[in-house]
């Protein structure tokens, strides 16, 4: 089991994949912190962390999802926890996408 972090712009239509964890502890602890600036300044106030079954072919209707917003300015906001981004409740496989 890999937790894959993907961060989005929703309203630009862009999405990244910038890395994957084997916890999903460290997984959250890398969102809610901002390591290495995944925010980047504003590019991405959106994020995403998927549970992810190793394998070929992952089916991505099984992902568990851990949806994460920006709120505060860039200096010093952070990333919080928050419901599925409107649109995008039926949507699996961030990490696929991009």
């Amino acid at each position: 089991m890999i937790f894959t972090v993907t961060t989005l712009n929703l309203e630009k239509k862009r999405s990244r994949t910038v890395g994957y964890f084997l916890s999903l502890e460290e997984a959250k602890r890398c969102v809610e912190e901002n390591w290495g600036d995944i925010y980047e300044m504003g590019w991405y106030p959106e994020a995403v962390i998927e549970e992810v079954e190793a394998g070929l072919y992952p089916s991505p209707f099984e992902f568990a999802q851990y949806f994460y917003r920006w709120e505060g300015n860039p200096d010093d906001g952070c990333y919080k926890p928050c419901d599925a981004f409107e649109g995008a409740e039926e949507v699996t496989g961030f990490c696929l996408i991009g």
